[in-house]
C-alpha cells in the first residue's frame, strides 16, 4: 500500500512516510492521498501528524473497505477529513481524477471565499452560504434567481439584501468570485483557460474571457502573466468593494 502525494508539477508517487513529509515540506504539493492500512493494521498517527502540521493541505483517504478500518475513519473524520475512496469500488480512473480535481478546486476557492468574507458577512447567513455553495458547485446557477432559490428567498429579496449591504449586484459578486478563482487556478502552468472555465461553471472559455476583461481589463492569459494573485485580489477589492473599505475607515 502507498501514500500518494500529488503536486502541481508532480505525478502521483507511492512513497514512505519520511519521504512524504519531506516532499510536503519542500512545497508545491496540492493534495495528499493516504491509506491508514498502508503498513498492515490500521494506523492514523502519521496522518494525524500531517494534518496537525499542515491543517490546510487537502487530504484524500484511499483504503480497503474492511471492518477494522472503521475506527480509523472515525478518527480521520474528527480531523475534518471528509473524502474517502474505497479500493475495488472507487478505482476507476475517472472517479479518482474527479476526486482529486474536486480537492484542487476547493484549494483554489477557499482563499477567494475567505478574502471576500470581509464584505459578504453583511449578508444574512443563508445568502452567505448560498454564495459559497454557488462557487463550490460549478453546475450551480449563478443568476439572482438561482442564488435566491438556494437561500430560500425571492429574487427581489435577494437583490434588496445585496443593495442593503452596499454590495454589487448578486450576479456580479458570483462572477467576481469565479473570476478570482479562475485566476488562482491559472497560476498553475498545467491549467488552461478552458480547464478553469469548465471547472468553475462558465460554460466555456469565451464567457470566462469576457468576465476577465470586464474585471481585470485584459484577457485571462494576460492576467495570468501580468497579475499576481495579490494584485488581482487588490484590484477587485478596490474597484468593486472600495466604497465599503472607505466607509469602514
Amino acid at each position: 500500500r502507498s501514500i500518494w502525494v500529488t503536486g502541481v508539477q508532480t505525478c502521483a508517487l507511492p512513497i514512505c512516510w519520511p519521504r512524504a513529509f519531506a516532499r510536503v515540506r519542500s512545497g508545491g504539493v496540492d493534495v495528499v492521498m493516504v491509506d491508514p492500512l498502508r503498513e498492515g493494521p490500521p494506523e492514523t498517527v502519521d496522518i494525524e501528524r500531517l494534518r496537525a502540521l499542515y491543517p490546510n493541505l487537502p487530504l484524500l483517504v484511499y483504503t480497503a473497505l474492511t471492518p477494522d478500518v472503521a475506527t480509523s475513519l472515525l478518527v480521520l473524520g474528527r480531523l475534518q477529513v471528509r473524502r474517502v475512496l474505497f479500493e475495488r469500488y472507487d478505482d476507476a480512473p475517472a472517479l479518482l481524477r474527479a476526486a482529486i480535481q474536486t480537492e484542487l478546486l476547493n484549494l483554489a476557492l477557499e482563499p477567494v471565499v475567505e478574502s471576500l468574507r470581509h464584505f459578504t458577512h453583511r449578508l444574512p447567513f443563508t445568502l452567505q452560504k448560498a454564495l459559497e455553495t454557488t462557487l463550490r458547485t460549478p453546475s450551480a446557477d449563478g443568476s439572482v434567481r438561482g442564488l435566491a432559490a438556494r437561500a430560500g428567498v425571492s429574487p427581489r429579496t435577494c437583490e434588496r439584501w445585496f443593495a442593503r449591504a452596499w454590495l454589487p449586484p448578486p450576479r456580479t459578486v458570483v462572477a467576481l468570485m469565479r473570476v478570482l478563482s479562475a485566476h488562482r487556478m491559472l497560476q498553475d502552468s498545467g491549467c488552461t483557460v478552458e480547464d478553469a472555465a469548465r471547472r468553475l461553471g462558465f460554460g466555456g472559455a469565451r464567457p470566462l474571457q469576457a468576465w476577465t476583461r470586464e474585471v481585470f481589463g485584459r484577457s485571462a492569459g494576460a492576467a495570468r502573466v501580468n497579475l499576481s494573485w495579490d494584485e488581482a485580489l487588490a484590484l477587485v477589492r478596490k474597484r468593486y468593494f472600495g466604497h465599503l473599505e472607505r466607509a469602514a475607515s
